[in-house]
């Protein structure tokens, strides 16, 4: 059974009935439909949900280029998926000129970029003002620019194809924010904004692009959430359990990668701008909606005259 289709079981969804082969996108319309003999490039794609993803994309006969800042492991999984139709990279996405070289490597190696997902990102725990510069660097290098190097080093040459679809990574911390993620929080958030901004520049291209927003996942990103200053055990559990104490039950539940990159490629398929999973989703964001809505009032009602 493919990824794909676990996560229809899972969660009800289907494919379009529409999927012929080279079907064009219409005014307004980006999606891509037909995934069979197209190339995809994941980054962060030696682990967690980049690793899913790069197995689901070779599963529904994807060429795949395996990105990750650790080439071992971005070389383990290219061996896993179809001889010849897969090769991996080690890369640094907060270095733009790595990002440039995986763009090279990729259109040199496939000739096309059917679907970039912009997935490598890291969750330093702590609070705000306890970050060093350097981790402050570390975190909106790899999260932000991270995306920001992967869309200026794609985008131009899949607009020339007039077919694509973009998938930037953001999380359920890209809605709301919990205490000690404040600084992951904001660069999720950034994700979110630049995605949203990104599928209107690109009306009318023929490229799509979402934003992957899923909820508590079983994966290694939790392997970066303690930062390079933070040494002592007691301050490290300390800010854990600060962590968990802030978090709704409800996002306590965990996904697994495989049902993770199994719906976003059907939302890849069917174009949705928002891809979102986990059961906590909607109670974070209800609850966020009615804070702003409570306090917008209240300043209207200290403040009769304003609009």
């Amino acid at each position: 059974m493919t990824l794909v289709k676990l996560a229809e079981q899972a969660f009800g969804v289907k494919h379009p009935a529409d999927c012929s082969p080279g079907a064009q996108p219409t005014q307004g319309e980006a999606m891509l439909r037909e995934l069979d003999g197209k190339v995809a490039v994941v980054t962060g794609g030696g682990s967690g949900i980049g690793a899913a993803l790069a197995r689901a994309c070779a599963a529904a006969g994807m060429r795949v280029v395996v990105a990750d800042v650790n080439g071992e492991r971005a070389e383990s999984v290219a061996a896993e998926l179809p001889e010849g139709r897969a090769v991996a990279q080690a890369v640094d996405v907060s270095d733009a000129a790595q990002v440039d070289t995986l763009a090279d490597l990729a259109f040199d190696t496939f000739g096309a970029v059917h679907l970039l997902c912009n997935n490598a990102g890291v969750s330093p725990a702590g609070k705000v003002w306890e970050f060093t510069a350097d981790e402050w660097q570390w975190l909106v290098g790899v999260n932000v620019f991270g995306v920001a190097n992967g869309l200026r080093s794609f985008v131009p040459c899949m607009i020339e194809q007039g077919e694509g679809h973009i998938v930037n990574t953001a999380s359920g911390a890209g809605f709301v924010t919990t205490p000690r993620l404040g600084a992951y929080s904001a660069t999720k958030h950034a994700i979110v904004a630049i995605t949203v901004a990104l599928r209107n520049e690109l009306e009318g291209t023929g490229i799509g692009a979402s934003v992957l927003v899923p909820a508590g996942v079983a994966t290694n990103i939790g392997d970066s959430m303690v930062r390079p200053s933070v040494t002592d055990p007691d301050v490290i559990n300390d800010e854990f359990m600060a962590l968990a104490a802030g978090l709704d039950e409800t996002s306590m539940q965990v996904l697994e990668p495989d049902v993770v990159a199994g719906v976003t490629l059907v939302g890849v398929q069917e174009g949705w701008p928002y891809i979102v999973m986990g059961p906590g989703q909607e109670v974070g964001v209800r609850a966020r909606y009615d804070e702003i809505v409570e306090w917008h009032q209240r300043a209207k009602e200290r403040f009769p005259d304003l609009p």
